[in-house]
């Protein structure tokens, strides 16, 4: 329920920010992104040996002016989320959830202000799986972090893709009487279109 509540307020606010930018006549940016993760590794999170993919919707609605840098921040939906994990944590039988989210904060930091530059991203989430997560001690809803890197490649005036590494964190933050968290290397490639 609160998931779906804040969902809906994230969607009521992107809705506002296109208005406002249609008002304004700035030029905000919308995507679909896909990440994939064909491993997780021992830091934070204990579980090893992890899948996920995710397929996201996202919209760029500010810019904020560090010097010479343009900052973007952004917002946006899991429409799909997938992972697929050994039940004993490190290997043998594997179990799989699936889910949808929100990531409200997502922020790109650009090299330069070049057509073609590399950026530094980090973005904050939640994800709501169908069933606890990693058994019925554990949660349904779970916590994402990432920060990595990526490549901005202006395909033309209106369109742009990203392609990039980051890591991710997956977790409960302690909610439920086990969390035992992943952290995965993933791969990402965005597709970006103006508004």
């Amino acid at each position: 329920m609160l998931l779906r509540i804040c969902t809906t307020v994230i969607l009521c606010l992107i809705a506002s920010q296109l208005a406002e930018a249609q008002r304004s006549g700035e030029s905000d940016q919308i995507g679909i992104s896909v990440a994939y993760s064909p491993t997780s590794f021992k830091a934070w999170g204990t579980i090893q040996n992890t899948r996920q993919f995710y397929i996201n919707a996202e919209f760029n609605h500010t810019s904020i002016s560090l010097g010479r840098t343009e900052m973007q921040v952004g917002s946006g939906v899991i429409l799909t989320g997938w992972i697929r994990f050994p039940s004993n944590g490190i290997s043998g039988p594997k179990e799989s959830r699936t889910g949808f989210g929100l990531a409200p904060l997502i922020i790109k930091v650009p090299f330069s202000q070049q057509r073609h530059t590399p950026f530094f991203t980090i973005s904050a989430g939640m994800i709501m799986t169908n069933i606890h997560f990693p058994n019925h001690l554990g949660s349904r809803f779970n916590y994402l972090l990432d920060a990595g890197l990526g490549y901005h490649i202006q395909t033309s005036d209106n369109y742009a893709l990203q392609v990039g590494y980051k890591i991710h964190h997956l977790s409960n933050g302690n909610q439920s009487l086990e969390n035992p968290g992943i952290d995965s290397h993933m791969f990402f490639a965005r597709f970006l279109f103006d508004i």
